[in-house]
């Protein structure tokens, strides 16, 4: 019973300082209201079905410190990558024939010559700020997709391609940012120690 006692207490610290040192900061952006599509040749625009979201992930000291985060590949010439904090990345576009969902690793992939896909990463914000900038993809199949973030909690966004948005789509999505895991993993390890505590009472008192 010691041996358990003692593994929960030093468990549940453990679990404590992991969540103390490392606080992943998860932005997410979701649409809101309809993607709206400009017809070819002119026009007022009209709702079209595509939803966008987009999503990022930060480090911790990354985003305390300020965003620095630039990256082109296919067509924007000489590929580069500075993406130092950024834990990941997705973009998404549904409700169309070709939908997109790209990762991290498609926009840092070697992409070919040949290939009409691109894609580019430019954020920066202050200390603690929000994003100010740009995640652009475009698949090999012509269908490009672009968040475009202000420092505020509105995002624009864009589509283009898919043969019913060759004149652009834009929609609008709302940002949120949250800090989910460590917060559940230093509640779990604080329920661990009052538990083994309580343990700990029992085994002293059992009678009481």
């Amino acid at each position: 019973m010691r041996k358990w006692l003692f593994g929960a207490v030093a468990g549940g610290f453990l679990l404590m300082g992991g969540a103390a040192s490392r606080a992943d900061v998860i932005f997410q952006v979701t649409q809101i209201g309809p993607t709206m599509q400009t017809p070819f040749g002119g026009g007022p625009p009209f709702p079209n079905p595509i939803i966008g979201d987009a999503s990022f992930v930060v480090r911790d000291d990354t985003f305390a410190a300020g965003m620095n985060f630039h990256q082109a590949n296919g067509a924007f010439g000489q590929p580069f990558s500075e993406l130092d904090g950024l834990i990941g990345v997705h973009v998404g576009l549904s409700n169309l024939r070709e939908a997109i969902s790209a990762s991290l690793d498609d926009f840092t992939a070697e992409i070919p010559y040949s290939s009409s896909a691109f894609s580019r990463i430019e954020l920066t914000s202050a200390p603690g700020g929000l994003p100010i900038g740009t995640i652009l993809y475009s698949s090999a199949l012509y269908m490009t997709v672009q968040f475009t973030f202000d420092g505020s909690h509105t995002v624009s966004g864009m589509a283009m391609g898919d043969g019913s948005c060759n004149s652009g789509c834009r929609f609008t999505g709302a940002l949120t940012v949250a800090v989910p895991e460590p917060a559940s993993v230093l509640i779990f390890g604080i329920a661990l120690i009052g538990l083994a505590a309580g343990l700990r009472r029992r085994s002293i008192c059992p009678g009481g």
